[in-house]
């Protein structure tokens, strides 16, 4: 892959990961405060939840679809980091949506997608500086 290929791609990544990254923030905080409370089963809080799902979502569905022109625009060290950040948001996703669809569902499972979304925002972060700081040393 060519030099602007691959810039193409990472700008591409940067317009969508500061977005994806202030949903997880969003989500991690917001679910974190609502468990301290023992609030989470309440349906505002399920409201507010799933806007923000959807928000998350529409901002990764785009990377979704990049998976094989990343493998051939990033180093090895990235496109193994974007691979589990998007592991993990799925996986996160699933199991908040497990826990809303289900009210039988216990309390860990969300604690298990707060915990998921959390890794996957350090992730976003990680990503973001090897590949601006990969992209700095080869101008």
């Amino acid at each position: 892959m060519n030099l602007q290929n691959r810039q193409d791609l990472i700008n591409s990544l940067l317009s969508h990961l500061p977005e994806i990254s202030t949903s997880l923030v969003n989500l991690v905080t917001y679910l974190r405060d609502v468990i301290e409370k023992d609030e989470v089963r309440n349906q505002k809080v399920i409201g507010e939840l799933l806007v923000e799902l959807e928000r998350l979502m529409a901002n990764i569905k785009p990377l979704f679809k990049q998976v094989k022109p990343i493998e051939t625009g990033l180093e090895l060290e990235e496109i193994t980091l974007y691979k589990k950040f998007l592991m993990n948001i799925s996986f996160g996703i699933k199991s908040m949506l497990e826990w809303m669809k289900d009210e039988k569902e216990p309390e860990e499972k969300i604690k298990e997608s707060v915990d998921t979304f959390f890794v996957a925002a350090q992730q976003v972060l990680e990503l973001v500086n090897l590949i601006t700081a990969d992209n700095k040393s080869k101008e």
